[in-house]
């Protein structure tokens, strides 16, 4: 009697009819049947491969002569193989534990994921591990689950991949045991209900917002902010959004809430941290598939940091000296301040009642965050040193220092004696600072004519005047000192005849040398003295050619702008009504251009200007007045800079946007033009972002 073990079968079977693949597909298995003790008996062998795809299963049988022996042997091992066979088919049929069927996936990351319930949903495939169903007893050998009414074979490890949307509605199985397959295949009914969803979810609407003070929120994009971010998702997807994530490569996963009773799919989370952020929003469906959008911003709570600040005056050497605060100087002043922050110093700027902001400029080639700012204007100031960062955080120190303002001092000394008569004049400008007094010392700021000493009962050998101001001082003298007498005598050009003449004291400085200055006192009246220079002591007598004055003389005149040496007036004079051939600078005051005045003073020669023109020197009369003015952001209607500003050059009491557009805050522009009025002080000007 021959049975066949059947290794292959058709692709599509119904219930009862399951193709499986045993273990022992390549066992040979030998069939016989004794025939009346023939000598001959016929053994028929039966070799089929395994084949899950035949159809067909092919058997082979090939007769073959034995003896007698080989016969009885070979019907003995037949009938025990038979007999193992009966009792394996004989024993009670086993059951699939349906309920332990096991069905996952893997994630992205390849961890495997079980999951549970007949409803799957996944946007891969599901794998379905058919092992843990054997029942107790039994071991595992191969097997089928029926997708859509197609049979669809396991691996060698009972692993089912099933990679479209369908339905699993049966598991056949080929059981083992003690070694032997069991000969019909196990039969167990299941209900999956699988799901493969590729589609994407979608990101509809994406906001950021900083969460203001106020209660208000701001749109934020991307930056640095020193607020919490609030950030708000509105996703959709065909089947469902399973959450929303935020991911970067710090790990930090903060998972978004679903925001109440709201009608659409929206998500928000609050980011409070420090930190940078520069990662992506995630949104993911329940079968696994994500939509991303970068997003990159910092939060930065920490204010910034002011390690240092240092005050120094700036020497007209370029040297500088410590100023401490509260201090006083009549020099610019350097303030160096080294600042650092957690993210980045914005920048770092003075602020004071006056309204005034100058920002630091960040020191060039230098490691650290140092920045400097150097003042030149006059006074006092009263105010703070920020630094900000980038977020807007602020760190301020309190700073105090004055810079004096320096004024011109003008002082005309004249020299004479006690009879009344004046031997000397000089003209002496000095610098002071303004509220304090200026020295003039004899000997350092100004000299006694030659030949002459001061009077003992009134000795005045240093004149104080308040600083800024314009005035005279007589000194007394007397003949003396280390003084020679000369002898001169006056010669007319004209007729060389000797018209006047004498001996007068000269060089008082007894250095045996003497200037045309010294006797030109004595020149006979009417005339003019024609020789100029030094002349020796022991030279005497001397003789000096003189000639008649004229009435008036004409001299040539330029008047020099100070500080552009630029020539702004001039022209031919009448000078010197008194003819002694030299003329006063105030003699020639009523012709310097309007809005200028003098700084050159004393007597000229007339002799001198007649050909080549004389050039003195004028400076401008500042005729500007100080207004303050206020820059108002035309946004937020926020006062963010001015202060006192010189204005109105020419002193009609009107000036224009252009005098204060050099002082609107940096990044802002004017929004207001034209003329206003001086009277109006202060004044709020509009501006707006660049």
């Amino acid at each position: 009697m021959s049975r066949l073990l059947a290794l292959g079968m058709a692709a599509t079977l119904t219930a009862g009819n399951l193709p499986m693949v045993a273990n022992a597909a390549d066992e040979t298995v030998k069939v016989s049947e004794a025939t009346e003790q023939k000598a001959e008996d016929t053994e028929v062998e039966t070799q089929e491969t395994e084949n899950p795809q035949a159809e067909n299963v092919e058997q082979v049988e090939t007769p073959e002569t034995e003896t007698p022996e080989q016969t009885e042997n070979q019907g003995t091992v037949e009938k025990t193989e038979q007999t193992e066979a009966e009792n394996v088919q004989n024993a009670a049929v086993p059951q699939l534990n349906t309920g332990l069927m096991q069905a996952g996936k893997y994630d992205a990351s390849g961890n495997w994921v079980a999951m549970s319930g007949t409803e799957l949903l996944t946007n891969d495939q599901i794998i379905f591990n058919l092992r843990t169903m054997v029942p107790e007893g039994f071991n595992y050998n191969s097997a089928n689950i029926l997708v859509d009414g197609e049979w669809i074979r396991a691996d060698e490890g009972g692993y089912a991949v099933v990679n479209k949307t369908s339905t699993v509605t049966k598991v056949g199985m080929w059981l083992e045991q003690n070694g032997q397959v069991v000969q019909e295949p196990v039969m167990a009914d299941v209900n999956y209900h699988i799901t493969v969803d590729q589609t994407k979810p979608t990101i509809d609407e994406f906001h950021m917002w900083t969460m203001e003070a106020n209660g208000k929120y701001e749109d934020f994009e991307s930056g640095v902010t020193n607020k919490d971010v609030m950030v708000d998702v509105v996703a959709n997807d065909d089947v469902e959004v399973d959450y929303v994530f935020y991911t970067s490569s710090t790990g930090s996963t903060p998972v978004f809430e679903k925001i109440p009773n709201t009608n659409e799919n929206a998500y928000r989370y609050i980011f409070k941290e420090d930190g940078v952020y520069n990662g992506v929003i995630s949104v993911k469906d329940k079968a696994g598939n994500y939509t991303e959008k970068a997003v990159s911003f910092t939060i930065d709570k920490t204010a910034p940091t002011l390690d240092e600040l240092h005050m120094y005056a700036i020497n007209e050497d370029g040297t500088f000296a410590d100023l401490a605060d509260g201090g006083k100087t009549d020099k610019k002043v350097m303030v160096d301040v080294v600042a650092n922050d957690n993210v980045e110093v914005d920048y770092v700027f003075y602020t004071s009642e006056a309204g005034a902001t100058p920002v630091f400029e960040k020191v060039p080639n230098t490691t650290e965050n140092a920045y400097r700012h150097v003042f030149e204007k006059p006074g006092t100031y009263n105010g703070v040193i920020s630094v900000k960062d980038k977020a807007g955080n602020y760190t301020e120190k309190n700073v105090s220092f004055t810079i004096q303002e320096k004024r011109d001092t003008l002082m005309v000394i004249s020299f004479e004696t006690r009879d009344g008569k004046k031997v000397g004049q000089e003209v002496v400008k000095k610098q002071g600072i303004d509220g304090e007094d200026v020295n003039f010392e004899l000997g350092k700021d100004f000299q006694l004519p030659t030949g002459y000493k001061l009077a003992e009962e009134n000795k005045v050998e240093t004149i104080t005047v308040p600083a800024g101001t314009t005035g005279g001082h007589v000194v007394l003298v007397d003949k003396g000192g280390n003084s020679s007498i000369a002898n001169v005598q006056f010669v007319d050009a004209e007729t060389n005849e000797v018209i006047g003449g004498g001996d007068y004291f000269v060089d008082g400085d007894g250095d045996g040398i003497f200037t045309h200055r010294e006797v030109v006192e004595y020149v006979p009246e009417g005339y003019v003295l024609t020789e100029f220079g030094d002349f020796q002591v022991s030279e005497s007598p001397l003789q000096l050619s003189v000639v008649k004055k004229e009435k008036e003389s004409v001299v040539k005149i330029q008047f020099v702008d100070s500080i552009t040496n630029e020539v702004v007036a001039g022209g031919d004079y009448f000078v010197d009504k008194d003819r002694d051939g030299i003329f006063n600078h105030s003699e020639v005051e009523q012709w310097v251009p309007e809005e200028y005045r003098l700084v050159e003073f004393g007597d000229f020669q007339v002799s001198e200007c007649k050909e080549t023109p004389l050039q003195l020197t004028v400076e401008k009369v500042n005729k500007s007045s100080i207004v303050n003015v206020q820059f108002v952001d035309a946004e937020t209607n926020e006062v963010i800079g001015g202060g006192d500003y010189f204005v109105d050059g020419d002193g009609d009491g009107i000036f224009t946007h252009r005098e204060v557009v050099e002082y609107v805050p940096e990044g802002y522009v004017l929004t207001e033009f034209g003329d206003f009025q001086v009277s109006e002080s202060p004044l709020q000007l509009s501006v707006v972002e660049k």
